[in-house]
Parts: structure tokens; sequence; C-alpha cells
């Protein structure tokens, strides 16, 4: 559970976090003028935030990075496998958060918030907590709210499946047997292509040897891109 959402930064306003639903909204009295809008109050700063206290990558032009904003820092309290935790991040040290007064890399915040919030156990075929946090951390400017099945506009079918399969409960290995199965078919499809290059193509044989691996890729498939249906379902 989240408790509080605060920072150094002077004018930032704390955020206390309810059990239940919590709404962030902006509101206008009625002096304010009619130009005033809901607009610019600190909603997307807000999400910004808490997403950068959940192990968000923070490139060069990320908001938190900005000059007049990097040498803040900013604190999320909350439980997680029922215990409570302080994770702080700035700016100016992106790459070293730190849980408890303890500086961490990113790698062991995220592991730390998979295991705990997600019950990530780090095997091989399973989605990373990032990409599962990202359906509940969602931006408009990326298309976050475009699709109910995609964080961000050009997310990949295969990309959502096996996030969305985790959290729902369902067999993960099905959709990393899909993903293979489609890297198999683009593979095969690269190297048709190659056969007609006149230097490579004496290389990799010709077009009837790359049917037999087609054939066998579409055998270990079920016959087609069934099994890619099947998770897709």
């Amino acid at each position: 559970m989240l408790h509080s959402l605060t920072s150094s930064l002077p004018d930032a306003k704390p955020a206390v976090f309810e059990p239940g639903l919590n709404v962030a909204l902006a509101v206008r009295t009625r002096n304010a003028p009619s130009k005033d809008s809901r607009n610019a109050v600190g909603k997307t700063s807000f999400i910004t935030a808490l997403d950068f206290c959940l192990g968000s990558n923070a490139g060069p032009n990320h908001l938190l990075r900005r000059p007049e904003l990097e040498k803040y820092e900013f604190r999320l309290d909350l439980t997680e496998a029922g215990a409570r935790h302080t994770i702080s991040r700035s700016g100016q040290a992106p790459n070293a958060p730190a849980i408890d007064g303890d500086i961490v890399t990113l790698d062991i915040l995220r592991h730390q918030l998979g295991r705990d919030l997600f019950a990530l156990a780090g095997t091989e075929f399973e989605p990373s907590f990032r990409s599962l946090v990202a359906y509940y951390l969602r931006a408009e400017s990326t298309g976050g709210f475009n699709e109910p099945l995609r964080t961000v506009s050009r997310q990949t079918d295969l990309a959502t499946q096996l996030p969305l399969a985790y959290l729902f409960g369902l067999d993960i290995n099905l959709v990393a047997r899909a993903a293979a199965i489609s890297d198999s078919r683009k593979n095969v499809s690269a190297l048709r292509r190659a056969t007609k290059d006149p230097v490579f193509g004496r290389t990799l044989g010709n077009t009837a040897d790359l049917d037999v691996l087609t054939r066998q890729v579409g055998d270990a498939g079920g016959g087609g891109s069934s099994a890619e249906r099947g998770v897709a379902a």
C-alpha cells in the first residue's frame, strides 16, 4: 500500500494516500476567472514523481532531471510484503535510489518492488516489474490511455501478452513459446530475403532448404499461428 509521496522541493505539497481508490483532482473555486483551468496544476508531475520513485528510467530529458529540479529529493512511503519502507530518489543521482536510507542500484530497487508487490521470483520467462507497474501508471503523452491493453501507443501485441498473462494468472510459458515461434518466423523470413543476395545466397543455400525450415517452424507452432492466437484469446 502507498502511504505518502513527499519532496524536499519547497513548494511541493505532500500527497497522502488512503486505503482504496485515491483520485487526484484540481479544484476551481467559485471566484476563479473563466480563463482558469485545471491544466498545469501538477497532476502529471505528481504521476511522474510517483513513477520516478518506483524505478522508472530517467534519461537526460526527464522532468525531474531539469536543472531547477534535479537537486531535490522525492520520497515514497509504502508498505511492501507487510513491512513499511521509504524509497527516495533525486534527479542528481537517478541511478542511485535509496531504500530506508541505504543507497542501492536501480536493478535492486526494481527487484525488491517486483518481489514484494507482484510476487516476481526472477524465473526465466517472468515479465519485468516495470512492464507490470506500467499498467498502473500510464501517461497520456505516450498513448497510455488510447487502448486498455497497451501502456504505450507503439507496444506490440507480443509485448502486451506476457505482463497481462502474468497479471491475470495465465500460463506465461505459453506466451514465451508464442514469442519464440514469432522470432523464428522472422528469422526465416530474413534468411529467405538473404538467399536472393548474389554473395550471401551461396552461403545460405537455396530457397528449397528454407522451405523445409519454414515447415519445421510451423510444426513447432502447432500448424501456423494457432499458438499465438491462443495466447491472444
